[in-house]
């Protein structure tokens, strides 16, 4: 792609096997990693940190809330920044849509994607 999209907008993808940033703003307890990650269009790409990630969440109705997301990898050539729904799910999400608005609910916590 040739442009990239803003940092702070995260895409969900059913693919990916984890969350994956391309800026370290806001990762906090930074490890060191060198690990190959393969894209959607067959081409691999390093990851090469690991840490966590407290960042505000603005949804569509404009409400903000801060969310903490563990193990976000650090890949610095992505153009996207992808929140996995995969790890989602395994941590208890419940998934659900209305049209081509995705949710993720667990407990109180309600993250929306358009």
């Amino acid at each position: 792609m040739e442009e990239n999209f803003s940092s702070d907008i995260w895409i969900l993808d059913s693919g990916a096997s984890n969350h994956f940033c391309r800026s370290m703003e806001g990762l906090t307890d930074v490890r060191d990693i060198d690990e190959s990650i393969k894209i959607g269009n067959g081409d691999t790409m390093r990851a090469t940190k690991v840490g966590n990630l407290k960042c505000e969440v603005t949804q569509l109705d404009g409400k903000k809330f801060i969310v903490s997301i563990n193990d976000v990898k650090f890949v610095p050539n992505l153009c996207v920044t992808l929140f996995s729904l995969n790890k989602a799910l395994k941590k208890g999400f419940i998934i659900s849509n209305e049209a081509n608005i995705v949710s993720l609910t667990l407990k109180h916590l309600r993250l929306t994607f358009d």
